[in-house]
């Protein structure tokens, strides 16, 4: 699974590059980048967006996941986003009536984690949201 990262002043987006979520051993990975990003906009006052662009398929895990990050920023007033959703998995967020909590940005590409032209994996940032300088 591959996470990348842009910052901007006013907004933080981690980008999911992969087609399916389905091992639970991606969760915590996932969690752990989205916490992390949750603390810093909470200091810097930024929109934490999570674009799924590419993702077409996730597991129920990955529901419980969204909603716990949700949870999480809202505790930390971070406002939390998810953008580029695959209209399967929107309907999924219907059903399961998280479309009313979770909010979906899919109008608005210039702002949309889709707009990341030169994503930067999170292993090659030094925590600082610049790259590493190995």
């Amino acid at each position: 699974m591959l996470l990348f990262t842009n910052q901007t002043p006013g907004t933080v987006v981690v980008a999911i590059r992969d087609s399916k979520i389905v091992g639970e051993n991606q969760i915590p990975d996932i969690r752990t980048c989205l916490v992390n990003h949750i603390a810093d906009c909470a200091n810097t006052n930024r929109l934490l967006v999570l674009d799924l662009c590419t993702v077409q398929f996730m597991s129920s895990g990955v529901f419980n996941l969204l909603v716990e990050i949700y949870k999480l920023a809202n505790n930390d007033s971070v406002k939390f986003r998810l953008a580029n959703v695959n209209s399967a998995i929107v309907e999924v967020l219907a059903i399961l009536r998280l479309d009313k909590i979770l909010l979906i940005d899919d109008d608005d590409d210039g702002f949309l984690g889709s707009a990341i032209q030169n994503p930067i994996s999170p292993s090659s940032l030094d925590g600082h949201g610049e790259p590493s300088k190995e």
